[in-house]
């Protein structure tokens, strides 16, 4: 009887110790995907803060357009980049 009750007790500890070691890496995941949630929010935190201008007057100017519209040229095709200039003399 006593070896019968000594195998239960030992089947129920190795069973805690399983489910203790799902239980962690378990925890281990929900930790990895929390933190790189919170990593790529905090990137989108830093390129709205870069897109927000303060002018001197006190003013907040906050730019929303997407990263392809502010870094195309303000020009039209027709105007050209260079402007035509004669030296005086």
């Amino acid at each position: 009887m006593a070896t019968f009750l000594s195998f239960i007790f030992y089947l129920f500890l190795s069973g805690l110790i399983f489910i203790g070691m799902i239980l962690f890496i378990l925890y281990r995941r929900v930790k990895n995907v929390t933190n790189m949630f919170n990593k790529q929010r905090h990137s989108t935190q830093q390129q709205e803060r870069q897109r927000t201008y303060r002018s001197d007057s006190g003013e907040t100017v906050v730019d929303y357009r997407n990263t392809q519209e502010t870094d195309r040229k303000i020009f039209r095709k027709e105007e050209g980049e260079y402007v035509d200039y004669e030296e005086e003399k």
